[in-house]
């Protein structure tokens, strides 16, 4: 649903190719690293985005609103 979707944690690749996790993803950092990759754990959410849906369903419309941020989803 979208609501799951906004909240699910995040990662990125930085300019120097390492990778940047939400500490929701942290229990990974030890398996990327196994990998080969360079891997930090980010302090704060709001590094990777902030991000409202709208979802249409048959004739509903679904939203959902980062709690990353201010906003809100709004279908008209």
């Amino acid at each position: 649903d979208p609501q799951a979707a906004l909240d699910a944690p995040r990662w990125r690749v930085e300019d120097d190719g390492s990778v940047a996790l939400e500490p929701g993803l942290s229990d990974l950092a030890d398996d990327l690293r196994a990998r080969g990759h360079e891997v930090s754990i980010a302090d704060v959410q709001h590094g990777f985005g902030v991000g409202q849906i709208i979802l249409r369903h048959e004739e509903a419309l679904i939203g959902g609103s980062d709690g990353r941020g201010d906003g809100y989803a709004a279908g008209i």
